[in-house]
């Protein structure tokens, strides 16, 4: 099973959140559902699923389980096996990398950052550094506020000029060697902290947030009328919290959700949303 995963026991005690968070989301979510299911019917299930392994790869297998008894007639647990059905790799052409992933030609157009490939190829690359190393790893998503409202107000041409002074004030912050600035999508950018934990992750989304508030860019459609982003921090901390890349980055998406639900213009981190939403007793977010 951990083979299959592409785990190490030393790294990672199984729990079902986080064993459900390594299926692909779609897959998590039927499985979660259908483990529910056959406890309450106290039957059997079979099911296909997607596990993403932390190296990056898809693997696709079958679970089988069946509901076990106690001596009372309550289910107490689901037995059952995991089959790797994935197809064998054939053989084919390998490009290699002699530079690190950083180092590539891919740049956005516009911004001069890192595009988005960039970005999931060093996710990958990090992410599994920082298993092997067993350091944490940070994240921080920011997005434009109102930026259609802007596009639409001032035009494209501002608005392209908009997001490159945004983008360049992102990039002249001060940074450790290895982090990565780069344009995710529209007028969102992500970066990612090698060494980061998540108190480290919020401290450099709210420098983010007061360098932009710092350039003074009027914005006619936000009430206050200046230019502001909401930002978005998470962590990977450990292979108990999660194991997926991917995971890691939608938690930083949850986190940005979560700031521009309440009006934008503010930081939020993922860690943080989870113990204010427990104290309002409205479980995680």
């Amino acid at each position: 099973m951990f083979r299959i995963h592409g785990l190490w026991r030393e790294h990672y005690t199984p729990r079902i959140e986080s064993a459900l968070a390594a299926f692909h989301p779609v897959d998590g979510k039927r499985v979660g559902a259908l483990l529910q299911e056959t406890v309450a019917r106290r039957g059997q299930l079979e099911v296909a699923a997607r596990p993403r392994r932390p190296d990056g790869e898809t693997r696709h297998v079958v679970l089988r389980g069946a509901a076990a008894f106690g001596p009372g007639g309550a289910v107490e647990a689901l037995n059952g096996v995991m089959v790797d059905v994935t197809e064998p790799r054939r053989p084919g052409p390998r490009l290699l990398y002699h530079a690190p992933l950083r180092d590539l030609p891919l740049e956005d157009d516009l911004t001069g950052l890192a595009d988005r490939h960039q970005f999931d190829l060093s996710l990958g690359y990090e992410f599994k550094r920082a298993v092997r190393s067993r350091k944490p790893l940070g994240m921080v998503l920011v997005d434009i506020d109102h930026f259609p409202a802007f596009n639409a107000h001032y035009g494209e041409l501002e608005g392209d000029a908009c997001l490159r002074r945004v983008a360049q004030a992102v990039q002249a912050l001060p940074r450790r060697t290895g982090d990565l600035v780069a344009r995710y999508e529209g007028a969102r950018i992500a970066v990612l902290l090698p060494l980061a934990d998540a108190a480290g992750a919020q401290r450099v989304a709210a420098q983010i947030f007061e360098a932009i508030r710092a350039l003074g860019l009027p914005n006619s459609g936000h009430e206050s009328g200046m230019l502001s982003v909401s930002c978005g921090a998470a962590a990977f901390v450990g292979m108990d919290d999660l194991y997926n890349p991917q995971e890691l980055l939608r938690r930083a998406e949850r986190a940005l959700a979560a700031a521009t639900a309440a009006g934008g213009c503010r930081v939020e981190g993922f860690h943080a949303l989870e113990f204010m939403a427990a104290l309002a007793g409205k479980g995680a977010c």
